[in-house]
Parts: structure tokens; sequence; C-alpha cells
């Protein structure tokens, strides 16, 4: 009991001593444990630069080198813009690809021909004999028809006042009561003469001098385009009215009256 009484105060103050260290020892704890929480839950950023790849700067600069060509034609259209086009029998807008003289359908290619005939009639003191001319391509439609002119053996007949398609009967052969020939020559302004050539019956001269065309255009049907359409006439299609200057054999050509361009369309065997 002594001894407590003489160090009563040193046990109290090791008491407490002892405590502040337990104390400070779980301070110490505590601060590494929340240190280590919030580097978990903080990751620490990465600083490191991304290193591209070089390649594709090298081709930038080749490109750059060799820069590819800038085509202000097609297929764009900002400078060829299209044109639009309201079709009137539906009311529908048609793009420009769809439209236009190129569209042209043929439906019909009819030869135009240039016919001689020769016929011979016995009267009671004569025999009378006359060339027949039929001008299927004649642009005058009151001269197309067959065109009759009286001669004689060795004569020379116009079949228009400008002589520019004439006649020569040379020779009339008898072959029967009802049957003959006739030897002829076809004379043609600006092309070679036709000579001794044989008419008979069923045997007429004849030789394709141009064409005509029934056209239709899909993208309008209605109203239809004239049949019978021929060198020289106008045509209206589209909004717009085209000149048929040239009818061949495989193609024909139309030019626009407001702009004077021209297409050729390709006729095409009908299957």
């Amino acid at each position: 009991m002594d001894f407590l009484k003489r160090h009563y105060e040193k046990l109290i103050l090791t008491v407490v001593l002892a405590g502040l260290l337990g104390a400070a020892g779980w301070l110490l704890w505590q601060v590494r444990q929340v240190g280590q929480e919030v580097e978990n839950q903080v990751a620490p950023p990465n600083n490191k630069a991304e290193v591209e790849d070089p390649d594709k700067y090298k081709e930038i600069v080749a490109t750059l080198r060799n820069p590819v060509a800038l085509d202000l034609d097609k297929p764009h259209h900002v400078f060829n813009s299209w044109t639009w086009f309201l079709r009137t029998n539906d009311q529908q807008f048609i793009r420009g690809s769809q439209i236009g003289p190129g569209k042209l359908q043929v439906n019909k290619h009819n030869s135009l021909h240039l016919m001689v005939d020769a016929k011979a009639s016995i009267s009671s003191d004569r025999t009378n004999f006359t060339l027949h001319f039929t001008r299927e391509y004649h642009t005058n439609s009151s001269l197309r028809t067959a065109l009759t002119r009286s001669t004689a053996v060795g004569g020379t007949v116009k079949a228009d006042d400008a002589g520019v398609l004439r006649g020569v009967l040379k020779e009339a052969r008898w072959l029967g009561t009802l049957t003959n020939e006739f030897v002829v020559d076809i004379l043609l302004t600006n092309e070679p003469p036709v000579t001794n050539f044989t008419i008979s019956p069923g045997n007429l001269y004849k030789r394709v001098m141009g064409y005509s065309l029934d056209l239709g255009y899909p993208p309008e049907p209605v109203p239809p385009i004239p049949t019978n359409r021929r060198l020289g006439d106008i045509i209206t299609f589209g909004g717009e009215s085209y000149k048929i200057i040239a009818i061949k054999e495989t193609e024909f050509t139309v030019e626009s009256v407001s702009t004077e361009k021209r297409t050729t369309i390709p006729i095409r065997p009908r299957q």
C-alpha cells in the first residue's frame, strides 16, 4: 500500500501515456486505411501521349502532291443541273435525264419511193403511150399521187415544170394482145441516170428516195405526235418544238427550234 501511495501519480501518468500511444497508433492506422481507399477509388491519370501512325500523314502528303482532278462536267450536277419537266398527262415531275429528243421512239419507219410505170392503149387510129410518175417522197402532198404524161416512142416527158424528173420512152415491145414491155430512161437532176430499164406488168421502176416516221414520246404520250412525219416537219413534245432535218435508213436527226441543238436518234429494228 505504501508503494501505491508513493507512486500513485506515476501509475496514473503511465496509464494515460499508454492510452495516448494507443490512440496515436490507431490514428496512424486509420490514416493509412483512408489513404489506401482513396488510391483505390481514384486511378492515377495516364499522362502518356498517344503516338499516331505516321504512314497516314505520308498518304496525305502524297495526295496533296498529286491531287485528284476536279471534274466540272459529269456526273455531278453542280454546274450541270437537271432540267425538270411537268408531264401534262399526270402532272408528275420528270428528271432531265428522262426527257428530251433522245427519248423519242420510232413506231414505224416507212420507205418513200419514186415509181415509174408505162402503159399503152390502142384507139381506132393510133397507139397512145403514157408514163406514170409517183413521187411518195415529195414535200408537197398534192404532188405525191400518180402523175400521167402522154408521150411517143423516142419522146421525153417532164414530171414537173422544172424538169427535175424526166422520162424517155425508148422502145415499146408487144408481147401479146394485153401484154407489153417498155424500155425507158429515167433522168433525175443531181442523180446518176437510169438507162434502158425494162418496165413490164408487175415490174415497174421503184426506188427509195427517202423515209417517213411514226414517232412516239413515252415520257408524255398525250398528246401524240402526228404520224407520217417527214423531212422538214416540225414536231412538238415535252414543251419544245423540233425540226426533222435528216432521216436515214438507220437514224434520224432533229434540231431544236429554240436552241438549234441537234440530236441524232438511232432507228433500231423492232422485235
